[in-house]
């Protein structure tokens, strides 16, 4: 089992159970989903009811069938019976809130539950007993082939391929607050075999189901023990996935790791070796797109580099001239602010200046006169100011639009104006 999250994961550890002539592996994944609710619990305060799901159903499930006085009392509806008790002491000893939220998405305590049981008879041969609900998913894989041992409990039917592409909707799963089914299925075989549970973390993100039998077939090739046949699956499924994963498997029959991997060492998946090649292949032209995407951006912007120059030419010149007409503008703003400390040389708009032309002018002009003075106009007051004039003429109107036009010259010519005047 990995958690995606370390700490938060909503698979529980898996289920590895051999004792006699009888054995059992099952994994129980926790559905974050639809279980996202925080809840109370012996694990803490701080996980979901998804997360405390599959723990308590993994550990009472291992409980019931360590602790049954035969094989024969394990049954679909005596697991039914131990999870639905299970979850009843839950919700006796950690009172949930009442939520007044009701969706047809939610559940109390939502896990998946993926068991296979394996016992061997007297003549031999081995029954095995595969118990699911939910999309968890049981196998059986011996030397006549890989076999996928449980059904998706879906809402539409959708095959396994299909499920990793459609991602169909779960019509049942083991939960506190609704009804619900432990499917089962019984087998009989006579030879040596493996039985496997996994979790959808494990085979979900494959691009096909024939991908995760591989990665088990070529680990178990390259593996020279179960430690390095288990971090070779480990390694493979989680370059891959994006969910947590557990997985439980059992090899029967065997006499010892040796005799597993010859037992397998010539299976071969048909046609896969055709399918990875096309895939490679397709890999292959993805990149050298996207190498020539890469220089086709190079080549556009060096070549626009030469082309904008001509291009953007009367662009450019006009940007230019607006930008030394704001530096004109603003040569004009920087002399009428410093008039006063040389009043020789800006006789216009000094303070002397002023005082030459109150003296001259009436009360009401001198005020209209101060109150315009030192201000930078824009053509569209002078504009207002014109219009006024044209309607009824006065000197008031007609100093201030002197005064203003004389401001939008530049200040060398100001400066010769005002000497004039002086003089």
């Amino acid at each position: 089992m990995i958690e995606k999250r370390e700490g938060h994961g909503e698979d529980s550890d898996p289920l590895f159970l051999v004792k006699g002539d009888f054995c059992a592996v099952g994994v129980f994944d926790g559905m974050g989903g639809s279980g996202a609710g925080k809840c109370k619990s012996d694990f803490g305060d701080g996980h979901t009811k998804a997360y405390v799901a599959s723990r308590i159903i993994e550990e009472s499930v291992y409980n019931y069938m360590n602790y049954a006085k035969s094989t024969s009392e394990i049954c679909a509806e005596r697991i039914k019976d131990t999870a639905k008790s299970r979850l009843e002491q839950e919700k006796h000893k950690f009172p949930l809130k009442v939520s007044g939220l009701r969706s047809k998405l939610v559940r109390e305590y939502p896990t998946t539950l993926a068991v296979v049981t394996c016992e061997q008879k007297v003549n031999g041969d081995f029954t095995i007993n595969s118990y699911w609900a939910g999309d968890s998913r049981n196998y059986l894989w011996n030397s006549d082939g890989f076999f996928q041992i449980s059904k998706d409990d879906l809402d539409t039917e959708l095959d396994p391929m299909e499920n990793l592409r459609n991602d169909g909707a779960l019509s049942n799963c083991v939960c506190a607050d609704r009804e619900f089914e432990i499917n089962s299925r019984s087998i009989t075989v006579s030879k040596s075999f493996i039985i496997l549970s996994a979790t959808d973390g494990c085979f979900g993100y494959f691009p096909t189901p024939m991908h995760f039998h591989e990665v088990l077939l070529a680990g178990l090739k390259s593996s020279k023990d179960e430690t390095e046949w288990e971090n070779y699956i480990k390694k493979e499924i989680c370059n891959v996935t994006g969910d947590d994963i557990s997985l439980s498997l059992c090899a029967i029959g065997y006499k010892n790791f040796h005799s597993l991997k010859e037992s397998f060492e010539h299976e071969k998946i048909e046609g896969f070796d055709e399918m990875e090649d096309l895939r490679k292949e397709i890999d292959n032209i993805k990149n050298s797109i996207e190498q020539k995407k890469a220089a086709l951006e190079e080549k556009m912007q060096s070549e626009w580099n030469s082309y904008k120059a001509n291009y953007m030419k009367y662009i450019n010149t006009a940007e230019h001239e607006v930008a030394s007409n704001e530096e004109s503008t603003k040569d004009v703003i920087d002399d009428s602010k410093g008039v006063s400390a040389n009043d020789e040389s800006s006789g216009l708009i000094s303070e002397n200046t002023i005082q030459e032309h109150e003296n001259s002018i009436d009360d009401a002009t001198k005020t209209s006169y101060a109150e315009v003075h030192g201000t930078l106009k824009s053509e569209e007051e002078i504009q207002t100011l014109i219009t006024e004039f044209e309607k009824e003429p006065s000197e008031s109107i007609a100093k201030q639009l002197m005064n203003h036009c004389l401001e939008m010259l530049p200040a060398k010519t100001r400066e010769m104006i005002g000497q004039f005047l002086k003089s």
